[in-house]
């Protein structure tokens, strides 16, 4: 699966004792918030706001409340109806969607069969092009029906259609083109269906308020306003002066000392979905050696790293490339330091000067990149320096700016670490994408036939269908050592007291109808 992750996010060092002040305040007493009971201020961390329907901003159109998708996902891999009222796959190959009657875009606009069939396939020119939605023929065959012909038999189109990172919101194309980039006209030309209408944009913030013809549950609050903060503790301080009521992803720091209880509650998504995936470079010694990667994941202490990156108490152990609380996830990532030495020992790798083994006069140094300003990931290549070091590995860490770009990376590079999304509606895909013959971000050279077919399988069936194949895929990458998951995260949030309730959506749709403050 493409799955860009959320806009780059490059959080400031921020002191833990600054990060205490500005979670209790200087006198030790709540500075007052006097929120407004129909309105909620949300501090995201996005570089600038703007209502066009491309580019990074547009998935977020969907997580604020704006923009919806036609399906939505749950963590545990089942498809809810969004916008569409029912999806069926009719044949192998042939996945017909029923459309919700009296549903329209915020100019008035009626969202029937060509509209949607205009936006999938605009949205398919517009991606990666690697995805079951811009494979499949599209056509409106009724009104409010529309069917997805794909040249060969997937499970995929419900997970494609309804991923946050696919981007196949619906809207008014018609429209959005005639208003080209002028935000303005956008914002008058009312291109999106969710349950808040735009009324007012610029770069550091978006306002929109409640629909009064949305098609589903009235909106609970008069209006939503986003705040594009890209520093967290300037998103953390928002909550703290009462200019936010909720800062999404606060600093790392927070988790710890947040949970502790005091004047802003701590609020975690109910599932760590964001995999701290390393993917392994097979086309370069030392790594082009299975034993050396084997040696590698085996020496990792997969249970003790959330304990000692980040401070403890943020990330959550990783088992497999699935969330451990998932009902398919299993258990396969092992550490036992005494098998990874004989391991090296039997591939030749003597214990040289420093403790750093040798073969053939090189040493068995290996090269950890991490994206800059990306403090989390860095900190789990410390860890695994650390746990390396005496089986004799020689870890070496460089920053990278872009994690997809690696064209642009050190042609040492042995490890590259970033967050994927890895829960149930995203793992197949992710593993096409990222470790499959054809996947687009397969940079480490994986070319694994029987790899293929697995994936191949379970994109042609439902996680239900396929839980077999899925264990065996879990079990094939940790087995080869082509990637390992050095943690999970959830997303979370800081929020003023009124919104305690606030539970962050492990998928990013953070405003729905029903938000609303604490009675």
């Amino acid at each position: 699966m493409d799955i860009r992750p959320r806009p780059r996010r490059r959080p400031s060092r921020v002191p833990a004792v600054l990060i205490a002040l500005l979670i209790t305040g200087c006198s030790g007493d709540p500075v007052e918030n006097p929120l407004q009971s129909t309105t909620v201020r949300i501090a995201v961390p996005e570089t600038a706001m703007g209502l066009k329907p491309d580019g990074f901003w547009h998935y977020s159109l969907a997580s604020y409340g704006v923009a919806e998708h036609l399906l939505r996902a749950r963590p545990d891999g089942t498809i809810e109806p969004w916008l569409a009222a029912s999806f069926t796959r009719t044949r192998p190959n042939v996945w017909r969607l029923k459309l919700r009657e009296g549903v329209s875009f915020h100019s008035g606009r009626t969202v029937d069969a060509r509209a949607v069939v205009a936006a999938l396939k605009k949205r398919a020119t517009q991606g990666y092009g690697a995805d079951s939605i811009s494979k499949a023929k599209i056509e409106a065959t009724g009104p409010l029906e529309v069917t997805l012909t794909s040249p060969k038999p997937t499970a995929a189109v419900p997970r494609d259609l309804a991923s946050s990172v696919r981007y196949y919101m619906i809207y008014d194309v018609a429209a959005a083109e005639r208003a080209g980039d002028d935000e303005k006209k956008l914002l008058a030309a009312g291109v999106y269906t969710g349950p808040y209408r735009p009324t007012a944009v610029d770069r550091q913030s978006l306002r929109a308020d409640a629909f009064p013809r949305y098609w589903g549950r009235k909106p609970a609050l008069t209006s939503v306003q986003v705040l594009a903060m890209p520093d967290s503790s300037a998103r953390l301080s928002a909550v703290r002066s009462g200019e936010a009521d909720i800062a999404i992803t606060p600093p790392t720091e927070i988790a710890r000392t947040g949970r502790k209880g005091g004047p802003f509650p701590y609020r975690r998504a109910p599932i760590a979905n964001r995999g701290a995936f390393a993917q392994f470079n097979l086309t370069r010694a030392p790594f082009d050696d299975a034993a050396v990667r084997q040696a590698f994941t085996l020496g990792v202490d997969y249970a003790r790293l959330p304990s000692v990156v980040a401070g403890g108490g943020i990330f959550e152990r990783a088992g497999s490339v699935v969330p451990g609380s998932l009902p398919f996830a299993a258990q396969v990532q092992r550490t036992d330091p005494a098998r990874a030495a004989a391991l090296l020992d039997g591939a030749g790798w003597r214990t040289g000067a420093g403790g750093v083994r040798v073969k053939d006069g090189r040493p068995l140094r290996v090269t950890y990149l991490f994206q800059s300003g990306d403090t989390e990931l860095e900190a789990f290549g410390i860890a695994v320096r650390e746990q390396l070091r005496p089986l004799g590995f020689d870890v070496a860490m460089k920053r990278i700016e872009d994690s997809y770009d690696s064209k642009s990376w050190p042609k040492d590079w042995s490890i590259a670490a970033l967050f994927v999304l890895l829960d149930g509606p995203n793992v197949v895909d992710s593993m096409a994408n990222w470790l499959g013959g054809g996947g687009g971000a397969n940079f480490g050279g994986v070319k694994d036939t029987e790899l293929d077919t697995l994936i191949g399988r379970l994109q042609a069936t439902t996680l239900d269908q396929a839980r077999a194949d899925l264990s065996k895929v879990q079990a094939l990458v940790a087995e080869r050592a082509y990637a390992t998951v050095l943690g999970f995260k959830a997303v979370d949030a800081v929020v003023a007291k009124p919104w305690a309730n606030f539970s962050p959506d492990p998928d990013f749709i953070f405003v729905d109808p029903a938000l609303a403050p604490r009675r």
